[in-house]
Parts: C-alpha cells; sequence; structure tokens
C-alpha cells in the first residue's frame, strides 16, 4: 500500500478511526496517500473514474476525482464528496 497516514478521508470525509465505512482496525479502513490525496483505498476503488494500472497495481484518477466529487453533494447527507450515483 502506498503512504499509510492520519486523517479524513477526501472522499467520505471520515477517518480510519470512525468504524465508518468499514470496521476501524481493518486494512480496508486505512487512509492512503494516492496521488497527493488521502483517501480509503476502497473510496478510491468504488470511485467510477479511479482504475487500477494494470502494469503497476496503483490507482489512477483519484485526484480528478476528488476533485470532481467536491463539485457534487449528496441527496441525503448533503455532504460534498459523492462520486457514486445514488437511487434517489
Amino acid at each position: 500500500m502506498q503512504g499509510v497516514s492520519l486523517g479524513q478521508c477526501s472522499f467520505c470525509q471520515l477517518g480510519h478511526e470512525d468504524g465508518y465505512p468499514w470496521k476501524s482496525g481493518t486494512d480496508e479502513g486505512t487512509i492512503v496517500t494516492l496521488e497527493g490525496e488521502r483517501v480509503h483505498n476502497q473510496c478510491a476503488l468504488w470511485s467510477p473514474n479511479c482504475f487500477q494500472d494494470a502494469h503497476t497495481g496503483r490507482l489512477k484518477n483519484v485526484k480528478k476525482e476528488v476533485r470532481r466529487g467536491k463539485k457534487l453533494s449528496c441527496k441525503i447527507c448533503k455532504l460534498p464528496g459523492a462520486v457514486l450515483g445514488c437511487s434517489e
């Protein structure tokens, strides 16, 4: 995994110890630094325009997706960072 850090995920706005959307204490909830953005690896994987480079295995388009998400708000909670569409 690339640079592990503390702090808040640029996508879901939650930290590693918040325990949501993944249980705290697991690698899935760890905040990592990808393309200069602090994110949960799983949040980046679920972002529609992020993809894993076939040769390096690294996630690409993370910074672009974070910028896109800052322009969008969740219909339910009204917080910015909603990169996934919802059924509402």
